[in-house]
């Protein structure tokens, strides 16, 4: 199955990207939850954050939906020049399991942020939800495991009808995104080997969203995909709420491939 994935088509970008293999660790003594690393590299000031920035005030007054500007993202994350445009900050996050700010806007309330995931081989990210929030993921080394989900609709404050979107794997220069009303769930992990991913995302502060809009902050929320419970064609997907659970929910989905979980 394929959600809305874009295929690579440069073949320099993928040459470029094998630099990524000059910096491998052992992903063995990698364990735990993904943390928020700050850099001691000055923030990222290049060419792809102004095209980014000029995007989110298209998108502000209403020239881009929401789904056209995570397009319009995806195509700007693939014109850069993958690990080389990156290298001084890759190198400092290949250090640990991490999601590290290239950029974030301190002053503005759509709070657009670039940022760097390194996923060492065997570790996942796990299934969450976005609420308000639009996220594109560009592949700029290793492999990755990707699910993704639609939200279909709201059961009730800790349950979730949801749908199968997408379940493949992503090369280096593909990318893939997510808005409030698609493929707001995805799962991915590095199974094979080392990963790297470019993230762009941006809080949606107008237009509709799934939930009431003020109801909850713009940020992740932990989604149970593998739940067996079905009402017609849907999964009743349960909704991690806080530290209910949370321990136990990471060590299931963050510490296995997503290949351990059938479909």
């Amino acid at each position: 199955m394929q959600g809305n994935i874009d295929m690579p088509c440069r073949r320099d970008f993928i040459l470029a990207s094998l630099a990524f293999g000059m910096f491998l660790i052992d992903g063995k003594s990698l364990a735990g939850s993904f943390k928020h690393y700050k850099f001691k590299h000055e923030p990222y000031k290049g060419p792809l954050l102004e095209k980014l920035l000029r995007l989110a005030k298209r998108l502000d007054s209403g020239q881009l939906a929401p789904s056209q500007y995570a397009l319009e993202v995806q195509k700007r994350l693939r014109e850069t020049k993958g690990v080389a445009e990156f290298k001084p900050w890759f190198e400092e996050i290949m250090q640990k399991p991490a999601l590290a700010k290239l950029y974030e806007s301190s002053w503005d309330k759509r709070r657009p942020a670039l940022n760097l995931f390194f996923i060492p081989k065997g570790l996942a990210h796990a299934p969450h939800a976005h609420h308000s929030l639009t996220s594109t993921q560009l592949i700029l080394s290793g492999k990755i495991h990707l699910r993704q989900y639609d939200r279909i609709k709201r059961i009730d404050r800790k349950h979730l009808g949801i749908r199968l979107t997408s379940d493949r794997v992503l090369k280096p220069g593909e990318a893939f995104r997510m808005t409030d009303f698609e493929n707001n769930i995805h799962w991915f992990g590095a199974e094979s080997e080392h990963s790297l991913l470019l993230n762009c995302n941006l809080s949606l502060i107008n237009g509709k969203s799934f939930d009431p809009r003020g109801s909850r902050k713009p940020a992740r929320y932990y989604i149970d995909p593998t739940s067996k419970a079905r009402e017609d064609s849907l999964i009743i997907a349960p909704q991690i709420w806080g530290d209910e659970n949370r321990e136990e929910f990471l060590e299931k989905f963050e510490k296995n491939p997503l290949s351990k979980f059938s479909v």
